[in-house]
């Protein structure tokens, strides 16, 4: 079993995760290979500052093969920066959505324990990803309909669109334009 402060660590990770992604909302005008470029330089100069002060920046020996993995993990780490970078840059106001696949990482760090280091999947896993998954699918499911009402209405030359239902409380419900621009809000 883990000990205490790595389930804690992991719980940081997560939250200090989050806040980089409300940063990148807020960099829009900045171009995504500067962003990118700044979080690796910063990432690897924190990294050496923080070994150093710690005194805890052992190296394998120069024939040890360790080095392969460690240079296979920088390119991996890099590349899915990259990739992620990239990918929430072009997604513009569709961000909400592109950053719903990102719930894939765990589960494919799963799969690829299993597949490449003979892990044995247990079945809470199995069971847990199928619920990230299914999570994961009805967000976009939801996400990408409510935008089709609200497209579908624009083509349609309406100025605005239909009210979609009343709910069972008696309040009014939102029209999707409404629900669109609550969603840029929160982008």
């Amino acid at each position: 079993h883990a000990p205490a402060w790595a389930y804690l660590a992991a719980i940081a990770s997560a939250i200090l995760a989050g806040l980089v992604y409300v940063s990148l909302r807020e960099l829009k005008g900045v171009r995504f290979h500067v962003v990118l470029n700044f979080f690796q330089a910063s990432a690897l100069a924190l990294s050496v500052a923080a070994g150093l002060a710690l005194r805890e920046l052992p190296l394998p020996g120069r024939q040890s093969p360790a080095w392969f993995y460690l240079l296979a993990v920088g390119i991996s780490a890099y590349l899915a920066e990259v990739c992620i970078t990239i990918g929430y840059a072009a997604a513009g106001q569709s961000l909400s959505l592109v950053s719903t696949l990102k719930f894939l990482s765990p589960i494919l760090s799963t799969a690829w324990g299993a597949l490449f280091l003979d892990e044995t999947l247990e079945p809470i896993q199995l069971v847990g990803s199928g619920l990230v998954l299914l999570a994961s699918a009805t967000i976009l499911h939801v996400k990408s309909s409510s935008r089709e009402a609200y497209a579908t209405c624009c083509d349609e030359g309406r100025a605005e669109p239909q009210r979609m239902g009343r709910p069972q409380d008696g309040t009014e419900a939102r029209s999707a334009r409404e629900l669109a621009d609550i969603e840029r809000q929160h982008l």
